[in-house]
C-alpha cells in the first residue's frame, strides 16, 4: 500500500519573462547592499529591488 506523500505543489501562474539584473560591480571590490542602495537613492529610485 502507497502512503499518501505531502505535496508541496500550488498552482502558480506560468512564468513568461525572467529579468537577471547585474549591478556590474569589479569582481576584487565589495559592493555593500547599503552603498547599493545609496546609489539608486542618489540616482532618483525609491529604493533597490522591483
Amino acid at each position: 500500500m502507497m502512503s499518501k506523500a505531502y505535496c508541496f505543489y500550488q498552482n502558480y501562474r506560468e512564468v513568461r519573462l525572467l529579468v537577471i539584473h547585474c549591478s556590474a560591480t569589479r569582481y576584487d571590490r565589495d559592493f555593500p547592499v547599503e552603498a547599493l542602495r545609496s546609489s539608486h537613492k542618489a540616482r532618483g529610485f525609491a529604493d533597490i529591488g522591483y
